[in-house]
This record gives C-alpha cells, sequence and structure tokens, in this order.
C-alpha cells in the first residue's frame, strides 16, 4: 500500500511541477515582447512633440495695432483625422499622446487683445520610440496699408523739386 500511496505523491507532484511549468511560460511570454504574439502599440503616453517657435522679428513699418506677441494658438492635424489644439505663452511647447504619422502643425501668434498678427506652419513624422523636433517660424500677416509722408525743404535751395521714394521689404 505504501507503493501507491507513493506513486500517487510522485504523479500529483510532477502534475503540480507541469502547471507551474506551464504558468511559468505563460507569464514569460505575455510580459515579452514577441511580435507575434502583440499587436502594435502606441505605448502609454503616444508620440511626443517638441514644438520650438520663433518669430521674425524684422519689422520696419509697424501697423496701428499691437505687434508684440502675447500667445500662441497651436493647431495639429495628423492621421485618422486626430487633431489637438493647443494655447502657450512660451516658445517652446511638449504636445503628447499623439498617434504615429504625418502631423501637419500651424502656429498663429495672438497680441494681448488675442488679435492674429502672425502665421507659421510646418510638418512632421512621428513615431511612437521617439520624440520629434519641430521649428516653426511665425511671420507677420501680410496685407496693404497706407504710407503718409511729408517733405519739406527751404524753396530757396531747390531749382526744380522732385521726390523719389522706393518701398522695399526688410530683407532689400
Amino acid at each position: 500500500m505504501s507503493l501507491s500511496v507513493g506513486r500517487l505523491r510522485v504523479r500529483l507532484v510532477r502534475k503540480l511541477l507541469k502547471v507551474l511549468l506551464l504558468t511559468v511560460v505563460s507569464v514569460a511570454v505575455a510580459s515579452c515582447g514577441i511580435p507575434l504574439l502583440h499587436t502594435p502599440s502606441l505605448g502609454k503616453q503616444g508620440g511626443i512633440l517638441l514644438l520650438t517657435i520663433t518669430g521674425n522679428t524684422a519689422r520696419t513699418l509697424l501697423p496701428s495695432i499691437d505687434m508684440n506677441i502675447g500667445s500662441y494658438d497651436i493647431k495639429g492635424t495628423g492621421p485618422n483625422r486626430q487633431s489637438f489644439d493647443e494655447t502657450t505663452t512660451q516658445s517652446t511647447k511638449q504636445i503628447t499622446g499623439l498617434i504615429a504619422g504625418t502631423w501637419n502643425v500651424t502656429v498663429a501668434a495672438l497680441n494681448k487683445d488675442n488679435q492674429n498678427i502672425g502665421v507659421g506652419s510646418s510638418s512632421v513624422t512621428l513615431d511612437t520610440t521617439t520624440q520629434a523636433a519641430l521649428s516653426i517660424t511665425v511671420t507677420p500677416i501680410q496685407g496693404s496699408g497706407t504710407l503718409v509722408l511729408t517733405t519739406t525743404w527751404p524753396a530757396s535751395e531747390v531749382q526744380t523739386p522732385a521726390l523719389t521714394a522706393s518701398l522695399l521689404p526688410p530683407a532689400g
């Protein structure tokens, strides 16, 4: 009778070892990144975009509105109709949780009265394994205006008065 109790113990121990081994292997396979067993994942945060905004400060003729930047309105559109809309007063902004793919980013510069005074845009391709950097230069919005120029000179010093003027862009 002790022989049959011994065999039962051996069988029970073997079954327990098999269950334990199967459990350990299952946990190991589930926790490792074997591509065949896992679907692609964006991770907990998704892609990260580090945006740097620079301003074109070359201004020769200023309009009557305040041209000092008070804040930036940042809009992005990406794959699968994803989008983001952020506002910052800083020249750098980290945007997280973005899905992988190409993102089109537009930055509008606003003055303290929330008037749009400049714009810039660019695109970047994100993945979820690295941080992508994007730099956008905001330039003043172009438009037309009026320039009033008055000049005087002593009549006795000029025989045939004539005035020639040119209005050139900041780059010359």
